[in-house]
């Protein structure tokens, strides 16, 4: 089965090369910063990461993403909160915005 992935984090008192360590690890677990809906690169919002992978459940899917963090967080010596979800069905948009363009 396809679940989706949304992994999206904040670190403490830490520097760009931390933030890039950490956007290695998510991009190794298959989880990138950019995502495609009907042909359309979409932007992911920054430290926000997708992907979709085929598991048998999303439990394992979730304590994967989980062990592999915390493992680039020993290894680097970084802190930080994370935020990790995983659906079976899902739905998704994304688009620049700013107070130029108003929608209807």
């Amino acid at each position: 089965m396809s679940f989706f992935i949304q992994v999206t984090f904040d670190l403490k008192d830490s520097k760009s090369s931390d933030y890039l360590k950490i956007e290695k690890a998510l991009s190794e677990m298959g989880l990138v910063r950019t995502i495609e809906k009907d042909g359309t690169i979409i932007e992911l919002p920054h430290n926000t990461f997708a992907g979709v992978r085929n598991d048998p459940n999303e439990m394992s899917i979730l304590k994967a993403v989980e062990n592999d963090i915390h493992i680039c967080s020993k290894q680097e010596g970084i802190e930080g909160n994370v935020f990790i979800s995983v659906a079976a069905k899902w739905e998704y948009n994304g688009f620049p915005f700013s107070s130029a363009v108003v929608r209807k």
